[in-house]
């Protein structure tokens, strides 16, 4: 009897979630696993949002958009596009509470996570690969977004069906590092340089002076 509750008491801790299957969309090259028991939000989304459904209790909510790049903005896309989702997030009222990087299935998110009323909470992942920009959205009224294991599932199960170059090369990054603290390094720069005027300056009067043949006079006489 013991060995019976003891079992039971540990299913009843581990989480049962509904069987995921894929959900491809060939024309923006992705493909991402969501619950069958999942079903899709009625409420007229935005072309953009490619995938837009909620679990059986609509207390979770999974939205995924894909926009088309152009060339020239191959390289800062992604960070545009993140700027984007945090600026939305703030209009709509939801307090950002962290920001970090997410490697899922080789592509890199930058993801923010954000609070709203209550204890409702959201969490958004962007990246871009080729010639698509991603944006993985999911919010969840009961629970922590960013740990909840059924959507961090989803989210983890995002993946690409033909390979594409991600977009942010090491280089951009160290532009982008840069970029944001130019003023930093213009400071340093500057004293740096001070520092070598200030050396060189001490080094040419001590050469005048040996030259001269004479002690410099502290007295001035």
């Amino acid at each position: 009897m013991n060995k019976l509750r003891l079992a039971l008491i540990i299913a009843a801790s581990i989480p049962i979630f509904a069987i995921a299957s894929p959900h491809a969309d060939k024309e923006h090259n992705f493909e991402i696993d969501v619950p069958d028991n999942w079903h899709a939000i009625k409420k007229p989304q935005p072309a953009f949002n490619i995938i837009a459904v909620q679990s059986p209790d609509q207390q979770k909510i999974l939205l995924v958009s894909s926009m088309d790049i152009p060339p020239s903005e191959r390289f800062s896309f992604s960070r545009g596009m993140f700027s984007g989702v945090k600026e939305g997030l703030q209009k709509a009222s939801w307090h950002l509470t962290r920001e970090e990087e997410v490697k899922i299935n080789d592509l890199t998110f930058h993801s923010v996570l954000a609070r709203g009323e209550a204890v409702k909470t959201t969490a958004a992942y962007v990246t871009s690969a080729g010639e698509y920009g991603y944006c993985l959205q999911i919010y969840s009224d009961k629970s922590e977004a960013s740990n909840d294991a059924e959507l961090q599932s989803v989210i983890k199960s995002f993946r690409l069906l033909a390979f594409r170059q991600p977009n942010e090369s090491t280089a951009y990054d160290v532009g982008f590092f840069i970029g944001r603290h130019l003023v930093l390094f213009a400071v340093i720069l500057l004293g740096f340089i001070g520092f070598l005027w200030f050396i060189l300056r001490k080094w040419r009067k001590r050469r005048n002076v040996a030259r001269s043949g004479f002690p410099r006079n502290a007295g001035g006489e």
